[in-house]
């Protein structure tokens, strides 16, 4: 989820730390480098791609969800997902579940495959190529005046282009949903027959003598309303 509204890559969403996450004013602060590597994991986060500090204004449903995780915490581990066994690591990286997750999608499932819907997101919601980029944090080449333009200069500015994205993911959620209520409640007659023919002989009654009575009363009450 952290992937999908964040457009994280796998292993900033992995590594992240609480001392990234600013609930107060709703953002994360990506390192654009972590000194100290030694011994360090070869995956481990090393800051971003791109070398740059990455600002990341959190749009509501991301922001919800860290804080539900921060009330729940139960132990000192400083990454939001935590290990299970080992107290100062992130949650392991396990390729089983990505098989699992592929099937319920019905499309072939990657932790990459997360950002790139992002990007598709952002770029149906009307965001534009260089907005796009700036979520993504991808390496930004425009010229002298791209040499000018500081992305951090006012990063929550960015935080309605998140927003877009996120409206745009839970409004097709909902309707998704939806859709499936609707099914799982349609009106089978067949079914509520067999019940009404079967609560019928509960009572005694035949079902045809049971809708002549039903018909009767029903026919009585119309009459004194």
């Amino acid at each position: 989820m952290l992937s999908l509204f964040c457009a994280f890559r796998f292993s900033e969403a992995r590594y992240l730390k609480w001392e990234y996450v600013d609930l107060e004013q709703g953002l994360i602060r990506l390192p654009g480098t972590i000194p100290d590597q030694e011994n360090r994991s070869p995956e481990a986060f090393r800051g971003t791609k791109n070398g740059c500090d990455h600002i990341v204004p959190l749009s509501s449903y991301p922001l919800d969800l860290l804080k539900r995780l921060h009330q729940n915490r139960t132990s000192t581990n400083p990454y939001v997902l935590p290990g299970v066994h080992h107290a100062n690591k992130p949650i392991s990286r396990t390729k089983q579940l990505f098989p699992v997750i592929a099937d319920l999608v019905g499309s072939p499932f990657s932790p990459h495959a997360t950002r790139r819907t992002f990007a598709s997101i952002a770029n149906e919601v009307g965001l534009g190529f260089l907005k796009v980029k700036r979520l993504l944090n991808h390496h930004f080449e425009g010229g002298v005046t791209g040499g000018y333009i500081s992305p951090n200069f006012n990063p929550t500015k960015e935080r309605v282009h998140f927003q877009k994205v996120c409206d745009f993911i839970l409004e097709r959620r909902a309707e998704y949903l939806g859709a499936i209520k609707r099914e799982s409640v349609t009106f089978d007659k067949t079914k509520a027959l067999r019940k009404l023919q079967r609560y019928a002989l509960e009572l005694g009654l035949e079902p045809v003598e049971a809708l002549h009575m039903l018909t009767s009363q029903s026919e009585r009450i119309g009459e004194v309303a």
